[in-house]
């Protein structure tokens, strides 16, 4: 499924997530109580506001997934995805050094952009709540923020932890093979 949505040219996978994100910033902003044009036109701008970000760092994503797995075959592509960030580690040496490299360029991408990304969050959470000044229901409006949060907050202690995680087995799976006596 994921390759299907890489091989979409930007235009396209631009136009379809802003025909997902637009009716639901629709929906949203229908419960504000101001008038329907209005609704639609905001919901229009935030949909297309969205859809270019989105783009944008999916391909920033993929173009850095690309770089850290450089050559590799599609069947080693997910599995070392998949072990950068979470469950058992690899037994293959060659999947564990591709999601090693992965997870250390997805530590110095969230190192470059997280207080950034922290101080918006943070700004937008504080308007949020302000505005719940005027209206109490706003206030919901900010579950939204909290967990993002949250995760941007914990994500480098995570990846720290699965560097380790990889490169240990990486150096004991060494050590090992090269204890083994050949004949």
């Amino acid at each position: 499924m994921v390759d299907r949505w890489r091989s979409l040219p930007t235009p396209v996978l631009c136009l379809l997530i802003w025909l997902a994100a637009t009716p639901l910033a629709f929906g949203a902003g229908a419960f504000a109580g101001v008038s329907w044009l209005w609704t639609a036109v905001t919901a229009v701008v935030f949909g297309l506001a969205v859809a270019v970000a989105l783009t944008f760092g999916l391909r920033t994503r993929w173009r850095i997934q690309d770089k850290a797995l450089g050559d590799a075959s599609p069947a080693l592509r997910r599995p070392a995805l998949r072990a950068a960030w979470s469950g058992p580690v690899p037994a293959d040496p060659e999947i564990r050094s591709a999601a090693l490299r992965i997870a250390e360029h997805q530590l110095r991408q969230v190192r470059r952009t997280r207080p950034i990304m922290l101080i918006g969050l943070a700004l937008m959470l504080v308007s949020v709540v302000g505005n719940a000044i005027i209206d109490p229901w706003k206030l919901l409006f900010s579950l939204c923020y909290v967990p993002l949060i949250v995760v941007f907050a914990m994500t480098p202690g995570r990846l720290r932890r699965r560097i380790v995680l990889l490169s240990d087995n990486a150096t004991a799976a060494e050590e090992s093979s090269a204890a083994v006596p050949t004949d």
